[in-house]
């Protein structure tokens, strides 16, 4: 990559656009299963690594250093990444946009330690620069740090209340801490602002399920389905409301969508099972949990799932074994 020889503003609208071709998916908090292909995703815990928004808002960037670690990452090379940041950093290590970008290269090879230091020392230099605080609430989300986490969401909100992604974080978080007004002010102000935006169908819709509200929760998920195909979590959680509410059918058509998305997805063989059960197919919702087994033997849920199929089909000897590895995997579980 050739130097630059004008250098341009770095806004968050033109990172954004920059980074749109890194494929994301949003999975539920602690999910531990992503879909094929997906590197990073968006506000995630625990065990899935969070996109992190390039956005060096007002920043002058004119290392050609600089401008090739934006280019690995947009091409989710992280390492060569990171060695361009820190050749960025030689020259200027004050800057704040470098230091941003080696903290999001720090934070995707998993030294949050050195991510954090980065992400502060630029928050430290250009305070008022919603991003940097967006970005290491997303690292302190990815160690489980949900208070800091929440703080920086919030501290970014207030910089620029139209930080649509952040609300989602913020929101995600009240809603995990069962602050379910909260939640539902920030994703309600998200649908309000861009009623097409990613994800904020889905997290209503999680929030109608918790309530017991299962048509409110379809109407989210299809919508949300509908802006965006290839959310598989919105199709997963759809296609259980629909069993739940006798529309077996209708949620075979959503795990079907799923399926070549994401074949090894556990979760999507046992709602099969359960739907092929709800409509007395219990040959193939047998194979369906069989499969899910495959993918993951020690998932209690799973058994408990082929328990059930095989005490309908009368075969209790099975029923009765499968039932006794749920309850063993259930106690190991409830010991660690």
């Amino acid at each position: 990559m050739g130097p630059h020889k004008n250098s341009a503003v770095v806004t968050r609208d033109s990172i954004v656009s920059l980074f749109a071709d890194i494929k994301v998916v949003v999975a539920p908090l602690g999910i531990r299963q992503r879909p094929p292909g997906i590197r990073y995703n968006l506000w995630t815990m625990r065990s899935l690594p969070p996109v992190l928004l390039l956005t060096a808002l007002g920043l002058f960037a004119q290392s050609t250093h600089y401008q090739e670690a934006v280019e690995y990452f947009r091409q989710q090379r992280f390492m060569e990444a990171s060695v361009s940041a820190r050749k960025a950093l030689r020259t200027d290590q004050n800057n704040p946009a470098f230091l941003h970008i080696y903290g999001l290269t720090m934070s995707a090879l998993e030294q949050f330690s050195d991510a954090e230091r980065s992400l502060l020392r630029a928050i430290e230099i250009a305070p008022s620069n919603a991003g940097f605080h967006n970005d290491l609430g997303a690292v302190y989300l990815r160690q489980s740090k949900e208070d800091k986490a929440q703080e920086q969401f919030e501290k970014a909100v207030a910089l620029d209340p139209d930080y649509l992604m952040a609300r989602i974080s913020l929101g995600r978080l009240y809603h995990n801490h069962g602050f379910t007004d909260r939640a539902l002010e920030q994703f309600r102000d998200v649908e309000a602002k861009r009623p097409d935006f990613k994800t904020v169908h889905y997290h209503l819709g999680l929030i109608y399920l918790n309530q017991g509200d299962g048509p409110g929760a379809r109407r989210e998920f299809q919508i949300e389905v509908a802006n965006h195909p290839n959310n598989v979590f919105a199709r997963l959680e759809l296609a259980q409301v629909l069993t739940q509410l006798g529309e077996a059918a209708a949620a075979l058509e959503q795990l079907e969508a799923v399926r070549p998305l994401w074949p090894q997805s556990t979760r999507m063989h046992f709602l099969l099972a359960k739907a092929y059960r709800a409509q007395g197919k219990t040959a193939e919702a047998i194979g369906a949990a069989t499969k899910g087994i495959e993918l993951a033997p020690q998932d209690a849920s799973g058994h408990y799932i082929l328990a059930q199929l095989y005490q309908d089909s009368g075969d209790l000897d099975r029923a009765r074994a499968e039932m006794e590895l749920f309850r063993s995997l259930k106690e190991r579980t409830a010991k660690e």
